[in-house]
């Protein structure tokens, strides 16, 4: 059984890197193994993933020809039934055979619903709207991504920022299914609310999830509950995986139970939790805004753009307090090639012909682009390498600010500090060999070098009475916490250090400090996430600090995020 399961993984890993001979001869050894024992369910799994390979190589038919008998066979089973289902739907659907496709994505639903698996639910949804999007039913394609949606958010509550993102990644075929439903039907509403419910809800998960913001005013002993809650809940989702890996219903069912009343638990505590405090709570768990909502927050002389990738194009929604509209700016082929030739030239200060690549991204990027007049301040919100772009020397004659979503702006401005006057900045870390490590700082490899430019940068920048500067020695991670403890806000904190980007493992991305007997001076995207950072405004003055992992429809996971879920 082990043996198989083995073979079973590799397969399901060389199908993903598109070695399909391969991952059919490890699946037909694995089944061969398990052929005269008692493990019909297993032998269901590899059965459903010689379809799944089936499928990815372009194969449908076969993928049916497996499935159909397969379905017969796993009464009782819930969710071997509603796997194989769900499976089938897809391969009916790579077939255009759009009216079997439905009725096997309905089947899964119901069988998956009766095991509590809303993982599996919210692709059954998906594939609903899918085939609702391809038979032109416009708003039935919606109202399935709507739903698909809640069972995202539901499989998302309780992880860590990124593999909060990851997992919302693994589903981004729905934010797509709402997107082109509300595209193609011209109700850029329905735009706007499938971006802000996709690009708000991780960060709003890491803002009120987190737990990071609960401390300003909160009860201790509510504070401790919500946490609780928290824990029980991730907890039962752990039980229930393992309960539904055995297939013995009566537990799953009773797993599934206390999935629902940890949730339950965990919605009292919120609702505590806002009766306690309603400023905290607006901050904590706020929904995404719908069109409406981010159209009456903008003020006047305001307008919001959503940069997104569609089909083959790129497009825009431009939101204002009058006014909403959908554009389409140029082909995602030719962003694509501009945005990497202007990284390339960024990258070499002696290229000649950076100019003329901006100017190529500016004409690309901005010339279609809709502002309504009057503007005089304009919120992008970009997706994946839109990221990237440098929108301020795109639209020289607008104030620019890249924000991830309406609701995240609406919800920072309610926390805009207006007392806070001083600033604390750090600059010039001592990276050479100390008494306390014997050992240089090093980053792949590479011993880090001292920035003296960054302690005339601290100099220029904190000269006030009560600003405070962290130089050289001075510039490690247990001064800038004592720093940032003390009750009154900053208004500003500069890190003027090295920037160490992990593209792959963006909790890993750090600023590089000064290392002492207690801390290894890498102040990492994680314990960011683990520090109240009590300033209006955070500048990291330090190499590819705005970059990090690009997940699809959200955004970057990286030191922005890390910043403004901790508090800035």
């Amino acid at each position: 059984l082990r043996r198989a399961d083995v073979l079973s993984q590799l397969a399901h890993a060389r199908t993903q890197a598109g070695e399909f001979a391969e991952a059919h001869e490890g699946l037909r050894a694995a089944a061969q193994l398990l052929a005269d024992g008692p493990h019909a369910r297993v032998l269901a799994d590899i059965r459903r993933r010689m379809a799944d390979t089936y499928i990815a190589e372009g194969k449908p038919a076969e993928a049916v020809a497996i499935l159909q008998p397969l379905v017969g066979t796993l009464d009782g089973d819930a969710l071997g039934q509603g796997l194989a289902q769900l499976t089938l739907a897809r391969a009916h659907l790579a077939r255009e055979h759009l009216d079997p496709a439905a009725g096997a994505a309905a089947a899964a639903l119901t069988a998956l619903a009766s095991v509590g698996a809303r993982d599996f639910q919210a692709d059954a949804e998906r594939l609903l709207g899918e085939v609702a999007l391809a038979q032109g039913r416009h708003e039935d394609a919606f109202s399935h991504a709507r739903r698909s949606l809640t069972y995202v958010d539901d499989i998302a509550r309780g992880l860590s920022d990124d593999s909060m993102a990851k997992a919302r990644a693994q589903r981004a075929r729905t934010f797509d299914v709402g997107l082109s439903a509300g595209w193609q039907a011209s109700r850029p509403s329905w735009c706007v609310e499938m971006l802000e419910h996709w690009r708000a809800r991780a960060l709003l998960d890491g803002l009120g999830g987190s737990m990071r913001l609960s401390g300003r005013g909160l009860p201790p002993k509510l504070r401790d509950r919500e946490s609780a809650a928290q824990a029980d809940l991730v907890g039962a989702h752990r039980r229930l995986w393992r309960e539904r890996r055995t297939g013995k219903l009566a537990a799953v069912r009773e797993s599934t139970k206390l999935v629902h009343e940890a949730q339950a638990s965990l919605e009292e505590a919120r609702r505590d939790v806002q009766r306690a405090s309603k400023q905290l709570a607006a901050l904590k768990a706020p929904a995404p805004l719908n069109h409406a909502e981010v159209s009456s927050r903008l003020l006047a002389g305001e307008a919001l753009a959503y940069l997104t990738w569609h089909a083959s194009d790129v497009v825009a929604i431009t939101v204002s307090a009058k006014t909403t509209e959908q554009t389409r700016l140029c082909s995602a082929e030719e962003a694509r090639k501009a945005i990497a030739a202007f990284d390339e030239a960024r990258n070499d200060s002696a290229d000649a012909g950076a100019h003329e690549r901006l100017q190529r991204l500016r004409l690309l990027l901005t010339g279609s682009l809709r502002v309504p007049d009057g503007t005089h301040t304009l919120f992008l919100c970009p997706e994946g390498a839109l990221n990237h772009v440098p929108w301020p020397a795109l639209l020289p004659a607008l104030d620019v600010a890249c924000i991830p979503s309406g609701t995240v702006l609406t919800a920072l401005r309610s926390q805009r500090s207006t007392a806070a006057s001083d600033v604390l900045a750090l600059g010039n870390p001592s990276y050479g060999v100390r008494a306390a490590t014997s050992v240089p700082m090093h980053f792949r490899g590479r011993a880090l070098t001292a920035l003296e430019g960054s302690e005339a940068e601290v100099r220029a920048v904190a000269r006030g009475k009560q600003d405070r500067k962290l130089i050289g020695e001075g510039a490690t991670e247990a001064a800038l916490r004592e720093a940032l403890s003390r009750p009154r806000p900053w208004r500003a904190l500069l890190l003027s250090c090295h920037g160490l980007i992990e593209r792959d493992h963006p909790g890993l991305s750090a600023l590089a400090l000064t290392a002492d007997a207690t801390d290894d001076g890498f102040l990492t995207v994680h314990e960011v996430l683990e520090t109240r950072i009590a300033a209006d405004l955070v500048v990291a003055s330090a190499c590819d600090s705005g970059r990090g992992q690009t997940v699809r429809s959200e955004g970057v996971v990286g030191f922005a995020r890390a910043f403004m879920v901790a508090g800035a």
